[in-house]
């Protein structure tokens, strides 16, 4: 029996995605003992899909000796260690432990030089001069994932016979898909990436137009829960909203997510989980972009973006718009965006 070591830290979208690897190992060696070293509330998503996987938490504030301890006091065995983060914190973590425990140490191939290539690339072009000397799409994060669990267990003999395609998280779920229900994802890791209240409402009010919903969620944090009630008030009809924002944890949102025709938000890790529970999504990109790998993959999902010289402005949305005004975001059409979401209420 393997006793394997996964790292994954930090962004619930990256948890989400790098799920795969359970499921891989799973498919693998299906009695492995596989434990996840990360962080709250992602580590609560890991044991609410995955109870049979032991986690621990790797707290940013705490000290190398105090990781150290958290690891001894896992597991007195590890056979693999496979680091889905790759910050400097796993990369020392992940080595000592090879030395403490004599085996191999894998990491993902995370390209953070193409992805800041991307991002210094629009800097310099800006928004009216023509440059493209990087064109191509970074591979999705979740394919990347796959690929180094596959390479780390066909070292190890156990992963002759899984498929390089498979990649895409899956979450196991038992929720039945209900006619007429919407999930509106509010927020995201930061500001800048979030489409403005206004847009939301017209998006909400094309949804009551024509009625597409009889129940819409929120779903979001404790500081979108204000913002949910000011959408739900002008409305008219309170009564088909329930403000789920800061009320739920990341299994039970995607329970949420898992009943709902389709979801609606911002480029975040609630996107990524209604894809994961089979629930098609639509999703904005602003200053980030889908280049990054974060694409889609469900059929009926889509991404809303404009063609900017400027995007992408940063890797991880972090940032002040240099020219002040966040086209990236107030320029996307929301025509298209109705288009869809009829489309997927008459398929649903």
């Amino acid at each position: 029996m393997l006793v394997i070591a996964l790292f994954r830290t930090a962004g619930v979208g990256d948890v989400v995605l790098a799920t795969v690897a359970i499921d891989l190992i799973r498919e693998a060696e299906p009695e492995a003992e596989i434990h996840w070293f990360g962080r709250k509330p992602m580590l609560d998503l890991i044991k609410g899909y995955y109870p049979f996987v032991h986690v621990h938490e790797i707290l940013s504030s705490a000290s190398f000796t105090a990781h150290c301890q958290v690891i001894n006091g896992a597991s007195s065995r590890f056979d693999l260690i496979i680091d889905l983060q790759k910050s400097l914190r796993t990369f020392l973590l992940g080595n000592w432990m090879a030395n403490k425990f004599h085996c191999p140490y894998y990491s993902w191939k995370k390209q953070s030089l193409r992805r800041s290539a991307l991002v210094w690339q629009s800097r310099i072009r800006g928004r009216k001069t023509v440059l493209e000397l990087f064109p191509s799409s970074l591979k999705n994060r979740s394919q990347a994932f796959t690929a180094c669990v596959i390479l780390a267990l066909q070292k190890q003999g156990k992963g002759s016979a899984l498929l390089s395609g498979r990649s895409i998280p899956k979450l196991p779920h038992n929720q039945i898909r209900t006619p007429k229900t919407i999930a509106i994802c509010l927020g995201s890791s930061f500001s800048a990436k979030e489409l403005p209240l206004y847009k939301t409402a017209e998006l909400l009010r094309y949804i009551l137009e024509q009625d597409l919903a009889r129940k819409i969620y929120f779903l979001g944090d404790r500081n979108k829960h204000a913002e949910a009630e000011q959408l739900i008030a002008s409305s008219g009809v309170p009564e088909r909203f329930q403000n789920c924002c800061g009320q739920t944890s990341l299994p039970e949102a995607g329970d949420i997510l898992a009943t709902a025709a389709f979801s609606v938000g911002n480029d975040s890790g609630l996107a990524h989980l209604s894809e994961s529970v089979g629930t098609p999504a639509l999703v904005f990109f602003g200053p980030t972009d889908e280049r990054f790998g974060y694409r889609m993959h469900l059929p009926l999902s889509k991404i809303f973006s404009v063609t900017l010289g400027c995007r992408p402005c940063t890797k991880d949305g972090n940032a002040v718009c240099r020219y002040k005004d966040y086209l990236c975001l107030h320029s996307i059409p929301l025509e298209p965006v109705f288009e869809h979401m009829l489309l997927l209420s008459k398929t649903g």
